[in-house]
């Protein structure tokens, strides 16, 4: 089924993509689409689409859906950089979640310097802090607003 309203999952770690699928589920509540865009990083992009090993790729993003958010379509994108996905995609500002370690203030990991690049865009960023699950009960939650 379609739905007006999309929530866009950046595919991350494999730990960071679960958390985010986890919250992107549970903020649907069945009335959302839910695409998960895995990006298949290259240097530059090949003309042909292929990339180093595309099918595992696939494979592994579209099990850790099945397992935690049936209800995800997920979309492997050859690209140059992660954000390059969403252009690919969108129009206008979007709803994005993306799981991660937070990192320190004065050094920020790679998720969550994505995630202020995302926001910096304009779009509505929703961080899943993997350090602040970790010292929760699961159920809680630890999202962050960017």
């Amino acid at each position: 089924m379609t739905y007006p309203f999309t929530i866009f999952v950046l595919a991350t770690t494999p730990e960071g993509t679960r958390a985010a699928l986890r919250a992107a589920n549970r903020r649907a509540q069945g009335r959302c689409n839910i695409l998960l865009l895995v990006p298949c990083l290259t240097a530059r992009p090949d003309p042909s689409g292929a990339a180093d090993n595309p099918a595992a790729l696939i494979d592994q993003y579209h099990r850790l859906a099945r397992e935690v958010c049936p209800a995800a379509v997920v979309y492997v994108i050859v690209c140059a950089q992660p954000e390059d996905a969403f252009r690919q995609f969108l129009t206008g500002p979007a709803t994005v979640l993306i799981g991660g370690h937070r990192g320190v203030w004065w050094r920020p990991t790679v998720e969550r310097r994505l995630a202020r690049r995302l926001s910096r865009q304009g779009h509505l960023v929703v961080f899943e802090d993997l350090g602040r699950l970790n010292e929760r009960v699961p159920s809680a939650g630890a999202s962050v607003r960017v």
